[in-house]
C-alpha cells in the first residue's frame, strides 16, 4: 500500500476517533447486537462503548445453535449498563420450551429499563403441533409506561384484567398468529387507551374454532389486517371492524366475505387485495359470497380520498350494475385490468368519482378467461365496450393518469386511445411497458392518439 493510501485511511481513523461516545453509541444501536458486541476488539476505547447502547437486537436464526444463542444473550444483558432502551428485538426458532422461562426473564429486563420498542418473534421447534407450550408474557409488560409499540409475530398468552386500563402509551400493536386466541386478541384491543396502529396477520387453519374477532378501537388511525383462511375453514364473519376514526385501512385476504365493517367516515386511503382463485366457485353461483362482500365493503370506505385495488376487484364485475356509491372524497384511484372486465369495472369507478384527479392502471393481471372456463356468466356482458358518454371526472378534473405493464392486446389499447381523447384537463400521461411488449411500435402509436387536452405531456418509462 503507498503512503497516499496509507494517509486517507489514517484520516477516516481520525474522523471516526473524534466522534463522541454518544453518536458512536448511535451508530452502534442501529447495528444486530452480535455486530456491535464484535467492536470491542477494535481499541480500548471501543471495549465497553457497545454496553451503552440504547439498541439490542438478537437474532437466534437456525445457523446458531440453541445453547451458544442462550449464552450469548444473558452475557449481553448482564453487562448492558444503560437504564433505557430504546429498541429491544428478540427472534429464534431453535428455543425450547423449557427455555421460555429465560425469555420472559430477557422480557423483564428490557421492561424494567423502559423499553419503548418492543419485538418479539419466539417459538420453540415443537410450536406447530396442537400440544405446545407458546411463550407466556410477563404481567409486568401490562403497566410498562414508556412501551408505545409492540410487535408479536408469535403466539403468545398474557393474563390481562376484563376491566381496566394496561398498556397506557402503546399507540401500535402488531399480532402475528399461527393458532388465534380470539379472547386474547380482544382483551388487547380492549385495553389499549391510545391504540393508534392496529396489525394483524397470519393463517386461519379449519381446526381453529374462532368466533367472531370485534376490533372496536375509538381511538384506531392505521388497520392493516392480512389474513390466510385455509380450504375447509366453517366460519365466515372473523373479523367485524368498528373503527370510526380510522384514517388507512389495508385488507389482504382471501376473502372478503370474512370482513363486517362500519361505514368509515374520516378514511384517507385503503388499499383492497382480494387473492382468490378466479376459477373458484361454490353451489350458489361463482364468486357470489365475495362478489357481495366486495360491494358492501367497497360501499363502507366510500369516504376515502384513496382508494388501491390491486388484483383484487375483478369479482366486483358480476355485482355493478350501477350499485357503486358516489366517492366524494376520492382523488386517487388503482385498478388492475383484464381483457374480460376492463370497461365493467372501470366505467362504474369513474362515473362515481366526481373529484378525481390521478388514475393508475394496471395491466399486469390479465385473467385468460374465455366462454367455457366460466360457462355459467353471460359472456357477453364481459365484453370490453366503451362508455357510451362523456365522464364527468375525465373531461373536468383528473389531471394524471399512470399506465403500467402495457403489453400489445387490442382493449388496452382502446383503452389508451379513449383515455387520451377524453381526458380534457389531462396534465400528464405516463405509460410503462411489460417486459416482453414492442415498445417503439407501442410508443409510435400511442403518440399519434388525438389528445382532449392541450397541455397533456405523454411520458414512457
Amino acid at each position: 500500500m503507498n503512503q497516499k493510501n496509507v494517509d486517507k485511511d489514517n484520516a477516516r481513523g481520525d474522523i471516526t476517533s473524534r466522534l463522541p461516545d454518544h453518536l458512536l453509541c448511535r451508530i452502534l444501536s442501529c447495528l444486530p447486537t452480535e455486530d456491535a458486541v464484535r467492536t470491542c476488539i477494535l481499541s480500548s476505547r471501543w471495549r465497553d462503548l457497545w454496553t451503552s447502547i440504547h439498541g439490542l437486537y438478537f437474532d437466534g436464526g437456525n445457523e446458531k445453535s440453541r445453547s451458544w444463542f442462550l449464552n450469548f444473550v444473558e452475557r449481553v444483558l448482564g453487562l448492558c449498563q444503560l437504564k433505557d432502551i430504546h429498541n429491544f428485538h428478540l427472534r429464534s426458532s431453535t428455543l425450547r420450551e423449557k427455555d421460555f422461562s429465560r425469555v420472559s426473564e430477557w422480557i423483564c429486563f428490557a421492561i424494567q429499563r423502559n423499553v419503548c420498542h418492543l419485538f418479539l418473534d419466539v417459538y420453540s421447534t415443537s410450536n406447530f403441533t396442537r400440544h405446545k407450550r407458546i411463550l407466556e408474557l410477563p404481567q409486568s409488560i401490562l403497566t410498562c409506561e414508556t412501551l408505545v409499540e409492540l410487535k408479536l409475530c408469535s403466539d403468545v398468552v398474557i393474563d390481562i384484567p376484563g376491566s381496566g386500563i394496561c398498556f397506557p402509551s402503546l399507540k401500535i400493536l402488531h399480532f402475528g398468529f399461527c393458532h388465534p386466541d380470539r379472547g386474547l386478541m380482544q382483551k388487547f384491543f380492549s385495553s389499549c387507551p391510545t391504540l393508534e396502529e392496529l396489525t394483524i396477520e397470519g393463517i386461519l387453519h379449519p381446526r381453529d374454532n374462532v368466533q367472531t374477532i370485534n376490533i372496536i378501537v375509538q381511538t384506531l388511525k392505521r388497520l392493516s389486517i392480512s389474513v390466510f383462511v385455509m380450504q375447509g375453514y366453517v366460519s365466515e364473519r372473523i373479523f367485524e371492524i368498528r373503527t370510526p376514526n380510522l384514517e388507512y385501512l389495508s385488507i389482504i385476504a382471501n376473502s372478503l366475505a370474512y370482513f363486517v365493517l362500519d361505514e368509515i367516515p374520516f378514511l384517507k386511503k385503503a388499499f383492497v387485495l382480494v387473492e382468490f382463485n378466479v376459477l373458484r366457485r361454490n353451489s350458489s353461483g361463482i364468486f357470489e359470497n365475495d362478489a357481495r362482500s366486495a360491494l358492501e365493503l367497497v360501499k363502507r370506505i366510500k369516504s376515502t380520498k384513496i382508494l388501491s385495488l390491486p388484483d383484487s376487484m375483478t369479482v366486483l364485475s358480476f355485482v355493478l350494475n350501477n350499485n357503486l356509491p358516489t366517492f366524494s372524497n376520492l382523488i386517487s384511484l388503482e385498478l388492475h385490468i383484464d381483457s374480460c372486465f376492463g370497461w365493467k369495472l372501470l366505467t362504474p369507478f369513474l362515473k362515481s368519482s366526481p373529484s378525481l384527479k390521478v388514475l393508475n392502471l394496471d395491466f399486469s393481471k390479465a385473467h385468460k378467461l374465455t366462454p367455457n372456463t366460466l360457462q355459467d356468466i353471460v359472456f357477453e356482458d364481459l365484453v370490453c365496450v366503451e362508455p357510451e358518454c362523456a365522464l364527468h371526472c375525465l373531461s373536468s378534473c383528473v389531471e394524471v393518469i399512470e399506465i403500467t405493464n402495457l403489453k400489445r392486446e387490442d382493449y388496452e389499447l382502446e383503452m389508451v386511445r379513449y383515455l387520451l381523447e377524453n381526458s380534457k384537463v389531462l396534465e400528464k400521461f405516463s405509460v410503462g411497458f411489460a417486459e416482453d411488449a414492442p415498445e417503439d411500435n407501442l410508443r409510435k402509436e400511442i403518440l399519434m392518439f388525438p389528445r382532449g387536452s392541450k397541455t397533456c405531456n405523454i411520458e414512457f418509462f
